[in-house]
């Protein structure tokens, strides 16, 4: 039965400064009080330094518990237990969390643990090391002679000229269906048209205006001899020829018909072609993945992409799901999740079935949990596919309880009600924090035309130094090094001995 203090299954909604570490850590704990083995708890987060940052709380906290008086309410309410009674025992769960073989990691260390016991089924070493970038030169060549060999490289040079793309652009898009492939359809089943289905409709419009004698005009736009310059004529905008102003005096109702079957093939057609281009483009996926694979197996090095990816491969195709989640789940009976809102779609997928698992004990003499917390507005892993709709859906599918820590105790106020100001029109039911904190400072959004910009920055920096303001509580954020590199160029040439 769950305590009265304790959600099972909870989503916690958490942003920046609002206590989430606190969270996670008082989590943790009361599971340990609660009877929880620590080899049974896994605690997920996406930098190893927010892994060590847990680890070390935990530790510190129990350690201290005596003049943790927060720490020590809050696992009060969570557990149930007389405060008396936890710091009594706080030794004895100490001891415990020491010994045992702690589960604290990031995603990517998670998954290359699962990867390291099955990797010969892929043909891989489990010795191989990791890397952060996918792209490099050998995968590329590979991957080239992979669509010389399998005949379509000629069809891939005509695709880049066609789209005016480069190389670099063509990889990065196949990279964006490689991250997703596990979602991408096998193939697909459409109706059929060619040009001169579409043609033959259009000689018979323009011939039923003919007989009507329309004008010149409307004739002269009716004089079409390629798919193209019909599908790009004006009057298509229009729901039926009686509709413009060219064409309605002569109208029919046989023209009117034909109008709709000339709409309907169009569109038939330039689905096809649609279909054909992703179709292409799911070829040279796979063809990517198995590139990919290929590079792995001869180099031992794998990108953090390929460690969700393979071991998706691993589930979807070499063995037994039961057989893998059998094996974790003889040790994982909680979950803790930090970040979840840059839990990429194949990262949820390789999770799901233990989030299943580990839900469907609710309500059973079990003891077992599932606990996330994440921000949609933090989500800063885009680039490796970080979906932080996947927060919200989680909730749903489980019927998972969401809370919310409401409190900043991290920034200023003027800085807290800054970010509601800018969110509240982004986010649709977005709740605005609540500041702890006095208002310090100022803030100030400047629009500069790109032309002036840094001569903007210049004014601002000279602005805060003549404020009396240190120059190393100034920072300047940029979106690449290179721009990074001219604002400090310019800021040299304007102010002597800046640091």
């Amino acid at each position: 039965m769950e305590k009265e203090g304790f959600k099972r299954c909870l989503a916690l909604e958490a942003s920046a400064g609002s206590g989430k570490t606190f969270a996670l850590v008082v989590r943790y704990i009361s599971l340990l009080y609660m009877g929880a083995n620590p080899n049974k708890i896994l605690a997920i987060t996406f930098t190893n330094k927010a892994a060590n940052e847990m680890s070390q709380r935990v530790y510190e906290t129990l350690k201290n518990l005596s003049s943790k008086e927060a720490e020590l309410e809050a696992i009060s309410k969570a557990t149930t237990l007389d405060k008396h009674e936890i710091l009594k025992r706080s030794k004895e769960i100490l001891s415990l969390f020491v010994k045992s073989d702690i589960k604290i990691s990031t995603i990517d260390s998670f998954i290359s643990s699962i990867l390291k016991k099955f990797s010969l089924h892929l043909g891989l070493m489990p010795t191989f090391e990791t890397y952060e970038t996918n792209l490099n030169h050998e995968k590329i060549e590979l991957f080239l002679q992979t669509l010389k060999n399998e005949g379509i490289y000629k069809e891939v040079v005509e695709y880049v000229s066609k789209n005016n793309i480069s190389l670099q652009q063509f990889l990065s898009l196949i990279e964006r269906f490689y991250e997703i492939e596990f979602a991408l359809p096998k193939s697909f089943t459409q109706s059929s048209c060619n040009d001169s289905e579409i043609l033959y409709i259009f000689t018979k419009i323009k011939s039923e205006f003919e007989s009507q004698k329309a004008s010149n005009r409307a004739i002269k736009a009716l004089s079409k001899s390629s798919v193209e310059e019909i599908a790009n004529a004006s009057f298509l905008s229009k729901e039926s020829f009686g509709e413009h102003s060219w064409f309605k005096k002569y109208t029919t109702d046989k023209a009117e018909e034909l109008y709709l079957q000339l709409k309907e093939k169009l569109a038939i057609y330039y689905k096809q072609k649609e279909y054909k281009t992703i179709s292409l483009l799911l070829k040279i996926t796979k063809l990517y993945s198995k590139a990919n694979l290929q590079a792995a197996q001869k180099s031992g090095k794998l990108s953090f992409l390929n460690l969700s990816n393979f071991v998706y491969q691993l589930l979807d195709n070499e063995i037994d799901k039961e057989f893998l989640y059998f094996r974790l789940d003889a040790r994982i009976e909680h979950l803790l999740i930090d970040e979840f809102q840059d839990t990429s779609l194949v990262q949820y997928k390789i999770l799901e079935p233990i989030i299943s698992e580990l839900s469907s004990g609710i309500g059973t003499q079990e003891f077992k949990s599932i606990f996330y917390v994440g921000d949609i507005k933090q989500s800063i892993y885009r680039f490796r596919g970080g979906e932080s709709r996947l927060f919200n859906h989680l909730v749903k599918k489980y019927s998972i309880k969401k809370d919310k820590l409401s409190y900043n105790y991290r920034s200023l106020g003027n800085i807290v009600n800054f970010i509601n100001d800018t969110f509240e029109t982004v986010f649709e039911g977005y709740e605005k924090q609540i500041p702890t904190k006095e208002s310090i400072g100022y803030i100030n959004v400047a629009e500069v035309e790109k032309e002036s910009i840094l001569e903007e920055i210049y004014n601002q920096v000279k602005n805060l130094l003549e404020n009396k303001i240190d120059e190393s509580d100034i920072a300047i954020i940029t979106n690449t090094n290179e721009e990074s590199l001219m604002v400090k160029e310019f800021l040299n040439s304007k102010i002597k001995n800046l640091k």
